[in-house]
């Protein structure tokens, strides 16, 4: 996220000009940032689990992980309401709220995140 990244110190981050409006987006202390990260990741105790999501998720667009994180999302909140969580529901909550996700597509990101262990059903 660019605010963080802003927060952090690594770039300076203003309103450009007024009649173009957009942002004026500058690094700043970028070797600050990167040993920092390197620091977080030094100090994970669980990398493989870092390697196997970054293994299993990251070649997918942004809209197939907007798909499965809003389905983990209500798996979640499911789990803390109700101590349990409904594939059929999940699927109808997803569609009606992503009705841009055909139910086939829903279908596949349920099954594959309830098998990944990523969700409980």
């Amino acid at each position: 996220d660019l605010d963080l990244v802003a927060h952090l110190g690594g770039v300076s981050l203003k309103p450009g000009n007024s009649m173009m409006g957009g942002y004026d987006i500058k690094p700043k202390d970028v070797d600050f940032i990167i040993k920092r990260a390197r620091k977080f990741f030094s100090e994970q105790t669980d990398s493989d689990a870092l390697d196997s999501l970054v293994k299993t998720y990251g070649k997918m667009t942004a809209k197939d992980l907007e798909l499965r994180a809003t389905i983990v999302y209500i798996e979640r909140d499911m789990q803390r309401k109700k101590g349990s969580a409904d594939r059929g529901e999940i699927c109808r909550l997803v569609a009606e709220i992503k009705p841009k996700f055909s139910s086939q597509q829903i279908d596949r990101a349920v099954d594959e995140l309830n098998e990944s262990k990523h969700i409980q059903l």
